[in-house]
């Protein structure tokens, strides 16, 4: 039976819930200077990405604290950097405006309309579904319960328990999983999908079969991030793809 293994933040659950949390907190700051909470959320983001990626290549040590290393940390730089003035930051927000922030953001994002179609499409068409993601097994969990869509903890490979010390894109993540695999069955099917660019081709180049919905980041900037073996606007339709292409027809 071929197995798809999904990222999960950001591509089987949207960003919505942590842009609708700035919106609540710092809305009016954000309109005095014609920000929106988008902009801010997604901006904030690609520096967390950022950030993370340079420390690492800096040998950083790893921030601890409650929520996500670096986000409460950077959040007072991405206002400035997007033209509010210090003053105005360091008298507006509040520690607990963060924390509600990053718990939105952390426990209660919100299924991308066509995840449970795509799931039930996959089941029907022989390929197993699993999550792969960065973020723990139960935060993954928490997503799905909370979306009413029932995802046995057994699916989930959290790349966070292995024995790497790295998170993807890193290639070893990729061959990793790859080899796990391939030990037990060496003629699997083995797909990944994502509404990440980097993330499918970093699994492409590893050597998996690739899905890509681009519902999240809309132009697949080829030149960048090459082709993939299936396309689709959205999940609904990349499941109904990944059947046509990979699905096991039942007698």
């Amino acid at each position: 039976m071929p197995a798809a293994f999904f990222d999960i933040v950001g591509t089987c659950f949207s960003y919505s819930a942590g842009e609708e949390a700035i919106q609540a907190k710092l809305g009016p700051l954000l309109a005095k200077h014609g920000l929106s909470a988008r902009v801010i959320f997604q901006l904030w983001l690609a520096t967390h990405e950022r950030d993370g990626a340079y420390m690492f290549t800096t040998k950083r040590p790893h921030i601890q604290g409650k929520g996500m290393s670096g986000w409460s940390i950077t959040l007072p730089r991405i206002l400035f950097q997007a033209g509010i003035p210090p003053d105005e930051i360091d008298a507006y927000l509040k520690n607990e405006d963060v924390e509600y922030i990053l718990d939105e953001y952390l426990y209660n994002l919100h299924p991308r309309p066509g995840l449970a179609e795509m799931l039930e499409t996959l089941e029907a068409g022989g390929i197993e579904f699993w999550a792969c993601s960065g973020a723990s097994t139960e935060r993954v969990q928490t997503y799905f319960e909370r979306a009413g869509i029932p995802l046995s903890p057994e699916r989930i490979w959290d790349v966070q328990k292995t024995d790497l010390g790295l998170h993807k894109p890193h290639l070893e993540v990729y061959e990793y999983l790859l080899k796990e695999r391939r030990a037990k069955n060496p003629d699997e099917v083995l797909i990944f999908g994502a509404s990440h660019a980097w993330d499918v081709a970093g699994a492409k180049e590893c050597g998996w079969q690739t899905a890509y919905s681009t519902d999240y980041e809309h132009y697949e900037c080829v030149p960048m991030w090459g082709k993939h073996d299936v396309v689709a606007p959205n999940l609904a339709e990349l499941g109904r793809k990944m059947v046509e292409k990979w699905g096991v027809k039942k007698a």
